[in-house]
């Protein structure tokens, strides 16, 4: 026990020279004071409910900003035109291909080349019209995808879209046109 009793003057020295360093370290931090704090505000309203955020930005939201500038609504389709008016020579025309179909390999009969040749002396511009658009459009659909339609036909078929309504009322048209 003796070698752990040390003299007096020994213990002091280190003790001090801590307390010292100890002191040293301890200064700045206490140089620094913290400001008085304001008094706490007391609410009397309850916090507002937070808004959760959408995953994803959505037009309808008010807060929606879009980073690209967003389609305009289409316009509105134009009116359609109004239907092809027929002349005489022109019905004529197509009553003479009708008959004369047979070289495509389709039956004049199912044009009804009667119909179209009673409206052709009826002299009534609108009848006649109305039947010769009829018989144009069976015949250029005929000779563009087939006689045969889709549901009578067996096993299988390729699906041909050159000819839709659109292009052949252009075609109607551009016809009449010469």
């Amino acid at each position: 026990m003796n070698g752990l009793m040390l003299p007096k003057a020994a213990g002091v020295k280190p003790l001090s020279l801590f307390t010292a360093l100890s002191a040293m370290v301890a200064l700045p931090a206490g140089a620094q004071v913290a400001p008085p704090r304001a008094p706490a505000v007391v609410r009397t309203n309850p916090p507002a409910p937070t808004r959760s955020v959408p995953a994803a930005p959505v037009p309808a939201n008010p807060d929606f900003a879009p980073d690209q500038q967003q389609p305009v609504a289409a316009a509105p389709a134009p009116a359609p035109l109004p239907p092809p008016v027929w002349d005489l020579v022109s019905a004529e025309d197509l009553l003479h291909y009708i008959q004369q179909i047979g070289a495509e390999g389709l039956n004049p009969g199912d044009y009804d080349p009667q119909g179209l040749l009673a409206a052709i002396g009826s002299n009534d511009i609108t009848a006649l019209s109305a039947a010769a658009t009829q018989r144009f459009d069976l015949v250029s659909s005929d000779l563009a995808l087939g006689h045969v339609k889709k549901p009578a036909r067996i096993d299988w078929f390729v699906a041909d879209n050159d000819l839709n309504a659109a292009k052949q009322d252009a075609l109607l048209r551009s016809a009449l046109a010469q």
